[in-house]
């Protein structure tokens, strides 16, 4: 046992006389969650008076719902008079609300199954949760941990010179923990927070200042001030407010798709296109050296959908990056035939746009008259296949009437030959032949009609 141990064991000794009253606490098969709300009523607080608080707590509130959507001072109406009570009552709340939060639940026996380990590094991650409840926790309901020193506590061993801080800026108690086993640890705790609950309150804290005096007569010649200045806030209001900042630059940094697109938007419309910063020319960029190599570059007379090159990249020596295979890049791109990219007007073009915008019928006319009216207007041209195609048409219809009209005459001619066939013989069939072609020229102009 070392010398420090020693003089750990005399403090105790003298507190257990300035202390008789044995502890009373929550007994272990209570709840996880039932030992952090006693810590949380406990710290900074004397014994009996946490106890009155959990247990007005309990015969007050239905369930843990209630307390948590109550404000911290209807729960300090009723826990009755706490140190910093306000602050107690928010902790209390907020406390619950993250763990509802995160668990969806009040219950923390599964993570308790898991062992200490498990739920001391979930505590830490609870913002409202203190490092006294964390070892409460931890050595009460787990049955194992480091002793918890509230902070008058720590005031009580700094003014008694057993702190000291460590390679990482912490305060700590050198072989405290160490020191005592079993009950005998229990019992030094317990009076050891009764003390710092002492010299927390100002009332009390000239009787404890007296008693730090009968163990070390240079008390007075040290602080009970902390060494180490927080890092961050210990009130709960400040850091709920400090919580909610973070879960907004959480919220902003995973942007969705569609924010994307919208500042590509803004960039359009407020030309900031152009530079090194060049959103669009960025991508093109981008999947010009996916297609051709990550260590080729566009050129700069090179024109991706109509984008020109902003940047040139520098290879591994710092020259400009060429692309490879210059010249099959070139000829494919560069082709009249195969410029995919390139939307430039061209008489080609101009003729096929304006024969998709035209009627069908008007269409199919320009169609039919284009080897005869070159270099005429598209309406003229459509009126001229207009008459060709009737006169076409008359004809046609000429020609289907006159054929209707021989066959009808050699019928009847027909008829009236087989008649006369035996008297008049062959001379009535060449005057039925003659007949049959007179009245066929006699019928062409009723046709032409």
């Amino acid at each position: 046992m070392s010398s420090r141990q020693k003089e750990l064991k005399k403090i105790y000794k003298k507190l257990k006389k300035r202390y008789p009253d044995e502890p009373v606490v929550l007994a272990r098969d209570r709840k996880l969650l039932e030992h952090l709300v006693f810590a949380v009523f406990l710290e900074n607080a004397k014994r009996e008076t946490a106890c009155a608080a959990f247990d007005a707590m309990e015969r007050y509130y239905i369930d843990w719902n209630e307390i948590r959507v109550s404000t911290a001072n209807e729960i300090v109406d009723v826990v009755g008079p706490i140190p910093d009570a306000t602050r107690v009552g928010e902790r209390l709340r907020r406390f619950l609300q993250w763990i509802f939060d995160a668990t969806y639940k009040f219950d923390l026996e599964d993570l308790r199954a898991r062992g200490r380990d498990a739920v001391v590094e979930f505590l830490k991650t609870v913002p409202f949760s203190t490092p006294f409840m964390n070892d409460y926790a931890a050595l009460f309901g787990c049955g194992e941990g480091s002793l918890p020193l509230s902070e008058g506590a720590m005031r009580a061993l700094r003014l008694l010179d057993f702190v000291v801080v460590s390679a990482d800026g912490r305060e700590i108690v050198p072989e405290l923990d160490g020191a005592f086993e079993g009950d005998e640890a229990l019992d030094f705790f317990f009076a050891l927070h009764e003390l710092g609950a002492e010299m927390f309150d100002d009332e009390r804290r000239a009787d404890a200042l007296k008693f730090l005096r009968s163990l070390d007569a240079a008390v007075d010649e040290r602080s009970w001030k902390p060494f180490v200045e927080p890092t961050g806030p210990t009130d709960p209001r400040e850091i709920a407010r400090l919580v909610a900042k973070q879960e907004k630059r959480q919220k902003r940094a995973a942007t969705p798709l569609i924010d994307e697109i919208d500042m590509l938007d803004d960039a359009i419309e407020s030309d900031d296109l152009d530079g090194e910063d060049d959103l669009l020319a960025k991508d093109v960029d981008d999947g010009y050296g996916e297609t051709f190599g990550a260590e080729a570059a566009r050129s700069d007379d090179d024109s991706v959908f109509g984008v020109p090159k902003k940047r040139t990249r520098k290879g591994a020596s710092g020259e400009d990056a060429t692309p490879r295979n210059e010249a099959a890049y070139s000829d494919f791109y560069g082709n009249g035939e195969r410029d995919l990219f390139s939307f430039a007007e061209t008489p080609e073009n101009d003729d096929e746009k304006r024969s998709v915008a035209k009627p069908k019928r008007k269409r199919r006319g320009c169609e039919e008259a284009d080897g005869d009216f070159d270099g005429v207007s598209d309406d003229e041209a459509a009126g001229k296949a207009r008459k060709k195609r009737s006169a076409d048409d008359a004809k046609s219809e000429k020609k289907e009437a006159k054929k209707c009209a021989k066959k009808s005459t050699a019928k009847k001619e027909a008829k009236g030959g087989d008649e006369s066939a035996d008297d008049a013989g062959g001379e009535t069939v060449a005057k039925a032949k003659t007949r049959t072609k007179r009245g066929a020229s006699k019928d062409e102009p009723s046709g032409d009609a």
